[in-house]
C-alpha cells in the first residue's frame, strides 16, 4: 500500500511540474505530453550579423488585428500572453531573428523556457 501511495504521489507531482515547463496561452491544455523534438540549439553555431530579417515580419502573423482587438476585450489574459510574445520577438537580437524562423521561435517560446532565455540574452 505504501508503494502505491508513493507511486501516485510521484506521478501527480511529475504531472504538475511537467505542466510548468511550457508557456501555453491562458486556457490552453496539452492533451498529451508534448515536447519539442529538436530545440534548435545547433543553430546557435550559425548566428549571423547579416541583416536579412524582414522588417515587416509579424510574430503574430496568424492573428489578425481585429482578432487581437476582440481578444483584448473578451479575453484580457490571452491578449496579454500574445502581446508578451510579440515583445519577446521584438526584443530578440537580429542575429537570432536571422537564424531562426518565426515558426521555430514560436515553438521555443511555448515549449522551451530555458532555451528562450538563452536566446533573449544574445546581443
Amino acid at each position: 500500500m505504501k508503494k502505491f501511495i508513493l507511486f501516485v504521489t510521484i506521478f501527480v507531482a511529475n504531472f504538475l511540474f511537467s505542466q510548468e515547463k511550457y508557456n501555453l496561452p491562458p486556457g490552453s491544455v496539452l492533451k498529451s505530453k508534448s515536447s519539442v523534438e529538436d530545440t534548435y540549439s545547433y543553430k546557435l553555431n550559425f548566428l549571423n550579423d547579416a541583416s536579412v530579417v524582414d522588417k515587416n515580419q509579424n510574430f503574430l502573423e496568424s492573428i489578425s488585428k481585429d482578432e487581437l482587438e476582440e481578444m483584448k476585450i473578451l479575453s484580457p489574459n490571452k491578449y496579454a500572453y500574445y502581446i508578451e510574445a510579440k515583445e519577446f520577438y521584438t526584443n530578440l537580437s537580429p542575429k537570432v531573428k536571422n537564424t531562426f524562423s518565426v515558426k521555430e521561435l514560436w515553438e521555443i517560446y511555448v515549449f522551451d523556457q530555458e532555451f528562450k532565455s538563452k536566446l533573449q540574452n544574445i546581443k
